[in-house]
């Protein structure tokens, strides 16, 4: 399940590659038919994934149990908020420019990745693990029941 579910999440992120290769090809079948489903799929495949871990159908030890994941579990959210002002930085790389297939696209993909998760480390040490803090230390204080205890 788990490698159908990332075969499904990664072909949605790269299925659109073909309208960005001809973007005057109009409306095809292709294009109607991934419009219609490719959040969709990409949710399900998503879910799938987190399903298998939450439901424990990963054995301990296993690539899916790796403590790497709670790792970036905590850095996604900033990940997500800063990823697309990397992209855009990428944007103008000459070489991606004059990229004509998929390979340009994946060679920068690991490269955004990295970047993206150095400056959501950053912000997670420097703006929510010091704001989490905070929030529980007062919430001790106001003696009010909390979530944010888990920052502890």
């Amino acid at each position: 399940m788990v490698v159908g579910a990332t075969v499904a999440a990664l072909s949605m992120v790269f299925g659109i590659l073909p309208e960005y290769w001809n973007p005057d090809q109009g409306d095809t079948l292709y294009n109607t038919v991934y419009t219609a489903i490719f959040r969709t799929v990409f949710s399900a495949a998503i879910a799938c994934l987190i399903s298998v871990c939450v439901f424990g159908e990963t054995k301990e030890g296993s690539f899916m149990t790796a403590p790497i994941w709670s790792i970036l579990a905590k850095l996604t959210y900033w990940a997500y908020l800063v990823h697309m002002i990397v992209v855009y930085g990428f944007n103008h790389v000459e070489f991606l420019q004059q990229s004509e297939g998929a390979y340009g696209v994946l060679a920068a993909l690991p490269l955004v990745a990295i970047i993206s998760y150095a400056i959501a480390f950053v912000f997670f040490m420097f703006v929510e693990s010091p704001f989490g803090r905070l929030t529980s230390k007062l919430s001790e204080q106001l003696s009010v029941p909390s979530v944010y205890r888990q920052f502890k």
